[in-house]
């Protein structure tokens, strides 16, 4: 136990002087624990008095007495020990944990051509087993001289066996083509003999492309059509193979005119006849003329007057354009008369106006015409 708060002779005077009222003991650090005195705060340690160590899963813990303080470490464990039934166990020397696994196996070492053993990681354990082989594989390749050497593997322990296939001592001849001579065809030994049979052509055509007839393999491409020029009647037709691709054409017809009969723009063929002229009717202002074409044929009438009198005027008697107003009557100042009457007449249509009677006055002269009245 030890003092601490101030200089020795300080704390011998407040130790021999204060009747200490300690608190409780209270965690300090891992290895001690402190208390302090109410009165002159002077403080106290002391090592935890632990007890002893208790399992907690992984770990186990101590607690001290005083200060009720806990401290808890992994396992102190004991090397295992086989049980002879797959598993080891171990103790912890602090504790009453005993730790009970499967064995870790390491990797499997060949012993003998048969079998195969290996060790627990953990433990003195060790275990046999005979070998698994994987399938054989060719590891040296045969040939027709030449024997096959196949090999097979322990899949635990990579122990190998191999094993010898004898050569049949003669080749395995495949055909020639005609790409490839007369060749062995055992694993390994392509021997051949002879030379390529080359290919045996059979000749393009406009839609078939060049074909070997040994083996089938295609040359040149098919060669198309050369196709001569479809006309108005016949249609598009190959010089090479004779067949025929777009339809005739059809004649391009330019129409009839006047002159000239109906005609194809593409080959010259004509069908039917010239329409021949329409002439439009001449008029008093406009000259005749073809409908069709425009082809002059004779002039205009020109207007055909009638003359105008005193009572209507002056108009073309084709087209009925007026030419001028009528005439108007031309009376004269002086009176005609009959036995009856008199008058003024017209002297271009012999109209009559101011028909009266005479008027006979005096020596029998009528007073208006001056005619003499008959005894």
């Amino acid at each position: 136990m030890r003092w601490q708060g101030g200089s020795a002779s300080i704390e011998e005077e407040i130790s021999n002087t204060c009747h200490h009222t300690w608190e409780e003991w209270r965690y300090f650090d891992d290895i001690n624990h402190i208390r302090q005195c109410r009165k002159c705060r002077i403080t106290q340690t002391q090592q935890h008095p632990w007890k002893n160590y208790t399992e907690n899963g992984n770990v186990h813990t101590k607690t001290c007495s005083i200060c009720a303080t806990t401290k808890s470490e992994e396992h102190h464990y004991t090397p295992y020990v086989d049980n002879n039934n797959g598993t080891h166990t171990r103790n912890c020397r602090l504790c009453s944990k005993i730790d009970t696994n499967p064995h870790e196996w390491g990797n499997y070492i060949s012993k003998t051509d048969s079998i195969h053993e290996r060790a627990c990681n953990k433990c003195i354990a060790k275990e046999q087993a005979e070998h698994i082989w994987n399938a054989w594989y060719v590891k040296v390749a045969g040939t027709c001289i030449v024997d096959e050497i196949q090999q097979r593997e322990c899949s635990q322990c990579s122990k190998t066996e191999n094993k010898t296939i004898p050569s049949p001592n003669a080749h395995a001849w495949k055909a020639a083509t005609c790409i490839t001579p007369k060749t062995c065809t055992r694993n390994g030994c392509g021997a051949t003999e002879g030379n390529v049979l080359g290919h045996a052509w059979q000749a393009a055509t406009c839609t078939a492309a060049q074909k070997c007839t040994r083996c089938g393999t295609t040359g040149r491409g098919a060669l198309g059509h050369s196709w001569s020029p479809a006309t108005c009647t016949t249609a598009q037709k190959c010089t090479r193979c004779g067949g025929t691709g777009r339809g005739a054409l059809g004649h391009a017809w330019q129409s009839a005119t006047c002159t000239a009969a109906k005609k194809c723009t593409r080959c010259g063929t004509t069908t039917g006849g010239a329409l021949g002229h329409s002439y439009s009717t001449a008029t008093c202002i406009s000259h005749s003329y073809c409908v069709r074409c425009g082809l002059y044929h004779s002039g205009s009438l020109g207007h055909n007057f009638s003359s105008a009198t005193c009572t209507s005027g002056s108009s073309c008697t084709r087209c009925g354009m007026y030419n001028g107003g009528a005439l108007g009557h031309s009376y004269g100042a002086n009176f005609s008369h009959n036995s009856s009457t008199h008058y003024k007449e017209c002297s271009r249509c012999h109209a009559k106006t101011a028909v009266s009677s005479h008027t006979y006055k005096g020596i029998g002269v009528c007073v208006t015409c001056g005619r003499q009245q008959p005894k």
